[in-house]
C-alpha cells in the first residue's frame, strides 16, 4: 500500500520548494511525470501561470501513463487466468 501512495506523498513533501520556485526544474518535472502530476500541477497552477503547452503535455503524459498501466494490469490478469484452475 505504501508503494502506491509514495508518488502522491513526494510532491506534498516538496510543496514548499514547488511554491517557492513553481517554474523550476523540479516543479516542472514533477508536474509532467504521470505519477506525481495530479498533485504537483494544481500546486503550480495556484502559485503561477503555467504555460499551456506544459498543461497539454502533462495531460497527454497522464493519459498515456494510465493507458499503459491498464494494459499492464490486463496482462497480469490474463496471465493469471491461463493458470486457473490449478492442475493436480
Amino acid at each position: 500500500m505504501f508503494v502506491a501512495i509514495t508518488p502522491l506523498i513526494i510532491p506534498m513533501l516538496m510543496s514548499s520548494n514547488i511554491i517557492r520556485d513553481p517554474n523550476g526544474d523540479l516543479a516542472v518535472f514533477l508536474s509532467l511525470f504521470p505519477l506525481t502530476s495530479t498533485v504537483t500541477m494544481p500546486t503550480r497552477l495556484a502559485a503561477t501561470d503555467v504555460p499551456v503547452w506544459q498543461l497539454a503535455l502533462g495531460l497527454v503524459l497522464l493519459a498515456a501513463g494510465a493507458y499503459l498501466l491498464i494494459l499492464f494490469a490486463a496482462r497480469l490478469v490474463r496471465a493469471r487466468t491461463h493458470c486457473w484452475p490449478p492442475s493436480g
